[in-house]
């Protein structure tokens, strides 16, 4: 299993509280720019100007906030010899915290929901090899010959 964040986090994890900072029309050093104005800033950042925040945070999304789209994935998976799923709704079942358990359960009884997980949250996929009776067929011969 596989956990990835999102590529639409309203709020990154390093860029905090820069909502909508992840996403591609909003990483723009204006936008960042702004935020540092508001005051809204990490905490390494509480002694830096204004520019130098918008500077760091526009360098920083460029550089680490490019994940891929769902479409993207599901491109790559359909020429991959894998079988795959999206399991946000299995991973939040078994969370130790209600307030995601809670979320499981609605999402589990509306299936858009999960997408928007997937979309502004996280990602949880799961791979699975796919072994062809071909391919299976020459392991076992070949595991025979090595047995001789």
């Amino acid at each position: 299993m596989e956990l990835y964040a999102s590529s639409s986090l309203l709020i990154g994890n390093l860029i905090l509280a820069h909502a909508l900072g992840g996403l591609p029309p909003f990483k723009h050093t204006a936008w960042y720019f702004l935020w540092a104005v508001l005051g809204v800033r990490a905490s390494g950042h509480r002694d830096l100007t204004a520019h130098e925040v918008a500077r760091r945070n526009y360098e920083y999304a460029h550089a680490a906030l490019n994940y891929w789209s769902g479409r993207q994935y599901r491109q790559l998976f359909a020429v991959l010899p894998i079988s795959w799923s999206w399991e946000e709704v299995a991973y939040m079942q078994v969370s130790y915290k209600p307030r995601i358990l809670q979320i499981a359960r609605w999402a589990e009884r509306i299936p858009f929901l999960a997408s928007l997980i997937r979309t502004y949250w996280t990602r949880v996929l799961v791979f699975r090899k796919d072994i062809s009776p071909a391919v299976a067929h020459s392991s076992l011969t070949s595991l025979e010959a090595a047995a001789d």
